[in-house]
């Protein structure tokens, strides 16, 4: 669905990626949607996933930054989202 095109690494804890989304998957992406680093199976090969979040939001656009949180943030915090919703 893209592809990254830069990484740099801005401290020992973060990073900025470029990524260029084909036009008909960006259509699906939300502003409001937060990217993080995956790995893709056991063997480690890293991707950019994108997850989105409840909430109304506009698509994404060229030059749009997504918000990222760390996968320990994001479970808590999708935890707490589903608790509210019951």
């Amino acid at each position: 669905m893209g592809t990254v095109k830069a990484i740099t690494i801005v401290s020992d804890t973060e990073v900025v990626v470029d990524m260029m989304v084909r036009r008909d998957a960006a259509a699906h992406i939300r502003l409001n949607a937060v990217a993080s680093i995956a790995s893709d199976g056991l063997m480690g090969n890293k991707l950019v996933s994108i997850e989105p979040l409840t909430g109304t939001s506009g698509p994404l656009i060229d030059g749009s930054v997504l918000n990222t949180l760390t996968r320990a943030r994001y479970r808590r915090d999708a935890a707490r989202a589903r608790h509210l919703q019951r």
